[in-house]
């Protein structure tokens, strides 16, 4: 099987698993040498590692090779060329009571799918609003003692505060052929508690390839040379490398009108967890997710998938044909369920638009 590029000679199959070589290499050289720079803070930017999408999160986490819609910003920017319309989704869970988890994407495909060139934006929030700040009228006496003016000396809310962590990624990707793609994020990372903040600036670079039919293959390095969060207090943090690999099959059943997709990822974590990861070498930790989803027709798809907090499920609806204003549109409805093991029992809900 070969693959055409733009000046008409063959990328065979052989030279598509040698560029995916040379860009892991590079990568790890990359983080070996950054990781040793840098002290890194273990969970800096674990708010990042949650995941976006019910389609994803349904099964397991294992989606860098599928990759193939707006929610690739996130997973693989490399997997947006492979996005046949414009799209938008938005997703929005509780992790804990009153812990509020928001995404939000957008991307924008140009070009034919052998040169087509994506731009897309996505923003992940997590944050508890409303926090009350209590202060005593007279911090010099006990809690309820009488005051001068009659009154007794209890805590009273004196303004509220939030806490939240922010990432806004800038995805840009590049297809090369049919078969192979590359892309990237600009990532800006802020946190914030009531009048302590910081700010940050990341690199993610991502592959997508196809080298055989129905089997793709997908990489992306988060944090390329490690995010650095500076606080206004002075402080920093440092957030390291994740090496995120994923490869995905695809076939279709006739017999049920279908398409069936098996997935497996293997997160490469470079923080020294040893106590949580499914194997570990070093500082690197490595953790594994394996997902599944079957669409029968073209408008329901039914999701299942596993990772190390457990099992996860979940259905997409769609709804194909339909016309907006002269324009056609595919209006989708996503579910999933995941036993995390910190947070429990989570229900995740997302639209999207198709347009």
């Amino acid at each position: 099987m070969d693959i055409f590029k733009r000046d008409g000679t063959r990328l065979r199959p052989q030279k598509l698993l040698w560029q995916g070589v040379v860009f892991c290499l590079s990568m790890a050289v990359c983080t070996m040498v950054w990781t040793d720079r840098a002290a890194a803070t273990k969970y800096a930017g674990e708010f990042l590692s949650i995941g976006v999408g019910p389609r994803a999160l349904a099964m397991g986490g294992a989606f860098t090779g599928v990759a193939d819609d707006v929610t690739a910003g996130y997973w693989n920017p490399a997997g947006l060329v492979r996005m046949p319309h414009r799209m938008a989704a938005f997703m929005h869970s509780e992790q804990l009571e009153g812990l509020a988890y928001d995404y939000m994407a957008y991307a924008h495909p140009r070009g034919p799918r052998e040169k087509r060139t994506v731009f897309g934006v996505s923003l992940i929030r997590l944050g508890v609003d409303d926090i009350p700040i209590t202060r005593l009228p007279d911090p010099s006496k006990p809690i309820d003692a009488l005051l001068d003016n009659g009154q007794r000396n209890r805590p009273f809310v004196e303004r509220y505060v939030s806490d939240a962590e922010y990432a806004l990624l800038l995805s840009a990707a590049r297809a090369s052929g049919d078969r192979f793609s590359f892309g990237a994020n600009l990532k800006f990372v802020r946190k914030g508690t009531g009048t302590a903040s910081a700010f940050g600036v990341g690199v993610d670079a991502a592959l997508w390839m196809e080298p055989l039919s129905g089997l793709a293959l997908g990489l992306q390095m988060m944090n390329v040379t490690s995010t650095i969060l500076v606080w206004n207090t002075g402080r920093k943090e440092y957030i390291t490398p994740v090496l995120k690999t994923g490869a995905a099959f695809r076939r279709q059943i006739t017999r049920l009108r279908g398409e069936l997709i098996v997935a497996v990822d293997v997160d490469v974590l470079f923080e020294g967890r040893h106590n949580t990861a499914s194997a570990s070498l070093g500082h690197a930790s490595a953790a594994g997710h394996v997902g599944m989803e079957f669409q029968l027709s073209r408008s329901i798809k039914f999701r299942a998938g596993v990772d190390g907090s457990g099992l996860s499920g979940g259905l997409g609806l769609r709804i194909p044909g339909m016309n907006w204003f002269g324009t056609s549109v595919i209006p989708g409805l996503d579910y999933a369920f995941v036993n995390d093991k910190a947070f429990g029992a989570l229900h995740r809900i997302g639209i999207s638009l198709e347009f």
